[in-house]
């Protein structure tokens, strides 16, 4: 009897059987190519028999019907691999057996595709996964995972300004292994982690377990190199550009937001936060990155100066929002101010946040976020305090510039004046025991006279004695109209 070549482990999944070949004296394999034997026609023999059937098997699976056919196992090609140190004329029967079906299956159609028909592998279209796919995981992950993988890889273009590559339909791990086999070095043959990353350009519903997956596989070190996590508005950043906001709640975020728009960039989308270890971005560093913007925010309106070319010198130039190139709106500025730790605080901002918000014509829209739990004598940040400062000032400003006609129509009050006495009256029951807030209340020109003129307190007095027909005649004679420097009666116990 004689062997049957390849029913044991031989380097291909086929079986060769012959009464041509000389077997070995055990008879479980044939005598192969040694160098300085005795019987070199042995060897020579089998191996012109072995070519021949070789050359038959080719031919068959050439048809592409055949090829079609054929089990995925049988595409396995690996033939003992002999280092230096091993008979150097086995070793030439062994690599010339790899590198002789290497070149015939490669031009097989065996593989079979999505709309494409079996393709075979010299088919640049065609790509399967490298290596570092799924080495590193078991049978179990590799099973999990596939689906992230086919769907990721399928975005790999064949080349620059060519269509999306062609992956295997079925069976994707087991033919890149396969494959793997017949060449590990084939670059072109393999799509490769990088490849895969560079193509992600927007956030998806797969993406944290495409994430997940680089994580099982110890290759967080692309979340490094490739702008991979999204934010909380779903721009892909590099890891070393985001930061864990556990602390900042969702409502928080909004309406934080718009005023540090590119200082909150840096915030994980909370669903990937899981991914990697992430620093954190505390509501301390809120309230920074929020007290930094407001501060450039009064620069550049409040305390705009100019150059006067005439005294050289600066002068301040306040300016409105509007009038500014800044993104920001004071409507966006109020939503932030109406935020409580509470939902019936008893502060001065939740009092004067409707009369602000009426003055603009604004809706209150007052929200609860609680405040960020502290152990002992510790207390909450403070995130809107500068905010509300401001604001409070910005509408003193915007109130210095209306004239007479935004108080008075038809010689009769306007509902902005009765909308400016309660903001006045308000903010002056806190600046008697705030100096601070008496500052703020004294620099703009927002007191009526009794002309309806806006003025700073400073220049108007109270009339207590003085009767409105005595101060027509002193106009009349001394050509000053008294009036300019009485405050409006609704306001005069604002006046020492």
């Amino acid at each position: 009897w004689f062997p049957l070549l390849g029913s044991e482990k031989f380097g291909i999944n086929f079986v060769f059987h012959s009464s041509r070949f000389y077997p070995v004296e055990q008879r479980n394999n044939i005598q192969l190519p040694l160098t300085n034997t005795k019987h070199p026609f042995k060897y020579q023999t089998n191996e012109r028999v072995l070519n021949e059937m070789f050359e038959a098997l080719f031919m068959y699976y050439r048809n592409e019907d055949n090829a079609n056919r054929l089990p995925i196992e049988c595409c396995r090609v690996h033939f003992h691999k002999l280092g230096e140190n091993d008979d150097a004329e086995t070793k030439r029967f062994y690599d010339g057996l790899q590198q002789k079906w290497l070149d015939a299956i490669q031009t097989w159609r065996v593989i079979p595709t999505e709309g494409n028909g079996h393709l075979s592998m010299n088919d640049r279209r065609l790509r399967v996964l490298a290596p570092e796919f799924y080495e590193n995981l078991s049978s179990e992950k590799r099973e999990q995972y596939e689906p992230i993988m086919r769907q990721f890889s399928a975005m790999v273009s064949a080349g620059v300004g060519e269509k999306k590559i062609v992956l295997p339909k079925d069976d994707l791990i087991r033919w890149s292994q396969i494959v793997a086999e017949w060449n590990k070095d084939a670059e072109e043959t393999f799509v490769t982690l990088k490849q895969v990353c560079e193509c992600i350009k927007s956030r998806s519903d797969e993406l944290h377990q495409f994430l997940e997956w680089l994580k099982e596989l110890g290759q967080e070190s692309l979340f490094e190199e490739y702008a991979l996590i999204p934010n909380r508005e779903g721009v892909l950043c590099k890891k070393k550009d985001l930061r864990e906001g556990k602390t900042i709640p969702e409502a928080l975020y909004r309406i934080a937001r718009p005023i540090a728009t590119s200082k909150l960039e840096v915030l994980v989308d909370p669903a990937f936060a899981d991914v990697c270890n992430l620093g954190e971005f505390t509501r301390e560093n809120l309230r920074d990155a929020i007290n930094t913007t407001i501060r450039d925010i009064r620069s550049k309106t409040l305390e705009q100066t100019t150059y006067d070319n005439y005294y050289r010198r600066y002068e301040t130039t306040p300016r409105l929002l509007q009038e500014t190139s800044l993104n920001v709106t004071i409507q966006q500025i109020i939503d932030y101010c109406s935020a409580f730790p509470t939902e019936a605080p008893s502060s001065l901002r939740w009092r004067m946040m409707p009369c602000v918000c009426d003055i603009f014509d604004c809706d209150f829209r007052s929200i609860t976020i609680g405040n960020e739990p502290t152990e002992g004598d510790e207390k909450p940040a403070e995130l809107y305090e500068v905010s509300f400062n401001y604001l409070i000032e910005y509408t003193m400003y915007y109130l210095s510039r209306q004239k007479k006609d935004w108080l008075i129509k038809d010689e009769q009050k306007t509902e902005r004046y009765e909308q400016l006495l309660r903001f006045v009256t308000e903010y002056a029951e806190s600046a008697r025991s705030n100096s601070a807030n008496m500052d703020r209340l004294t620099k703009y020109a927002i007191f009526p006279n009794q002309r309806y003129e806006l003025c700073k307190l400073e220049t108007l007095k109270k009339n207590s004695v003085v009767k409105p027909d005595f101060a027509l005649l002193y106009d009349g004679v001394m050509r000053k109209n008294i009036e300019a420097e009485w405050v409006e009666d609704d306001f005069s116990e604002l006046v020492t």
